[in-house]
């Protein structure tokens, strides 16, 4: 595959995560977050499961032939758990107090949680780019919460913005947890036995809300909103996984960039949602702390201008 066409579906994969968080915005208010969480998982497990065994992948085998052991099986699960179940919760939750362009522009600083935790847990080299990359996601996130003061809602959105956050470490977790347990696992039986995962814990909590779920009352928009979050989560899994292989590990976290813009734009078009200078600020700042995370730094881009003169 060519680098360009592989751009193109990582790019798509973020435009899904716009959907996805949009969508869950809408869906709050009318579902349980967990029986939302549910539907996801446990159709995306489905789906991902039927690709497998189109594709002659078993669950229980690695790339090498060899079985999985449970000790992967408990790490994949412990994956899947931080950054699908605990992850989900907490964006969620926060989604009911919080408006969406802010929560996707949050969700956005994963990178720069992902270089504090390498530091803090597996004792990687904090360089000057990684601390750069720390710095621009934290001035963004503290714009977007001074953007909320002074509103009539101000105690809401602070609270929606601090679950998201919270949600920043779970789904940080998510790629730790990956690089201490590196193994020739196909990617596909990894995000199967996530989904599963996911699905099998929520079960329990689901069942118990059965009455409540069955009293809600559900308009063909709602439906249609579903059908956009179940079909959003299976686009970002095909995307990223047919794009992935194809390009540069600092070129794909430059592309997470897509995700906060087409959150905003999505929210702004499909929501009626406004941003003010506050929240703008708050966004360049956060897309810088992803272009310095990825590399993408003023001597970088200096001298690839020298290299094109």
């Amino acid at each position: 595959m060519k680098q360009k066409h592989a751009l193109l579906w990582l790019c798509l994969a973020q435009i899904f995560i716009g959907v996805n968080v949009v969508s869950a915005k809408h869906l709050v208010t009318v579902l349980p977050v967990s029986f939302i969480i549910f539907l996801r998982f446990g159709i995306s497990s489905v789906l991902l499961h039927s690709f497998c065994l189109i594709r002659g992948k078993s669950l229980a085998e690695n790339s090498l032939g060899e079985k999985i052991t449970l000790q992967d099986v408990f790490m994949i699960c412990l994956q899947g758990l931080s950054g699908g179940v605990l992850y989900n919760f907490l964006v969620l939750t926060g989604l009911r107090y919080t408006d969406a362009a802010t929560a996707g522009i949050i969700s956005a600083t994963t990178p720069a949680m992902i270089a504090f935790l390498s530091y803090w847990l597996l004792k990687e080299t904090l360089s000057q780019r990684k601390i750069f990359t720390i710095i621009f996601a934290v001035l963004g996130i503290v714009c977007l919460h001074l953007s909320e003061l002074g509103s009539h809602y101000a105690a809401y959105s602070l609270w929606g913005n601090l679950l998201v956050v919270a949600s920043i470490f779970p789904e940080a977790m998510f790629t730790i947890i990956a690089k201490k347990h590196n193994t020739p696992i196909p990617a596909i039986v990894t995000a199967t036995i996530c989904n599963m995962a996911n699905a099998l814990f929520c079960l329990p909590i689901v069942l118990s809300m059965i009455p409540a779920i069955l009293h809600a009352h559900l308009t063909l928009t709602d439906c249609l909103v579903i059908a956009a979050q179940i079909s959003s989560g299976i686009g970002f899994y095909f995307g990223w996984y047919q794009g992935l292989p194809h390009v540069p590990a600092s070129t794909a976290a430059l592309v997470t960039a897509v995700a906060p813009i087409s959150i905003t734009l999505l929210a702004i078009i499909f929501l009626g949602e406004r941003i003010n200078i506050l929240d703008s600020v708050g966004m360049i700042l956060v897309l810088m702390s992803i272009c310095y995370g990825a590399g993408l730094t003023p001597s970088v881009l200096r001298s690839r201008m020298k290299e094109s003169a």
